[in-house]
């Protein structure tokens, strides 16, 4: 599998208030698009180490985004079992499903 370089990132969506955001970095998607229930997660590896994460209300089209400075800081929050376990797999923690 080819390594994905980083590149430049720019990511639209809605927030709660219905406002239109943009956010963008230099990074690369290490999970894309991963459904869970009524949610749909991507996250990526930003250049410097910090992870993205984006979760979209498949439902309400309402994202809420947050910039997080390591796997353990992004565990702590209440991601799915499946997301995390891919997120470490990527970045080369170890995860065990608590």
């Amino acid at each position: 599998m080819q390594e994905v370089e980083f590149s430049d990132i720019i990511v639209s969506y809605t927030d709660k208030n219905d406002n239109t955001n943009e956010v963008s970095f230099v990074g690369k998607w290490i999970v894309e698009q991963l459904r869970n229930h009524n949610s749909i997660y991507s996250v990526a590896l930003t250049d410097d180490d910090k992870l993205f994460t984006i979760c979209e209300n498949d439902r309400t089209g309402i994202s809420r985004t947050n910039r997080y400075d390591s796997f353990d800081e992004m565990r702590e929050d209440n991601f799915p079992p499946e997301l995390l376990a891919q997120v470490a797999e990527k970045v080369g923690e170890e995860y065990k499903e608590e």
